[in-house]
């Protein structure tokens, strides 16, 4: 908690800016919160294009493998289509 006096004979401008102190505090507060979710949005996005990257060479290492060894899948080859 914090605890804030100005002491000045013009009440209303010390009130004023208390307030704006405040003001201040606050949007910094949002703008620190709007940066952390734009950097968890960025590393999700970016972790989700690496692991599909990883994921597609395990496919397409897959499939040549089963085409190096004359392997063959049967759920993908089926007579009736």
């Amino acid at each position: 908690m914090i605890s804030l006096n100005i002491q000045n004979s013009n009440t209303e401008y010390s009130r004023n800016i208390l307030n704006e102190m405040i003001d201040v505090f606050n949007q910094d507060g949002i703008k620190d919160r709007q940066l952390i979710h734009k950097r968890t949005i960025d590393f999700v996005n970016e972790r989700y294009v690496f692991l599909s990257s990883e994921l597609d060479s395990i496919e397409i290492d897959k499939k040549i493998f089963k085409i190096k060894n004359d392997l063959v899948d049967l759920t993908s080859s089926t007579l009736f289509h």
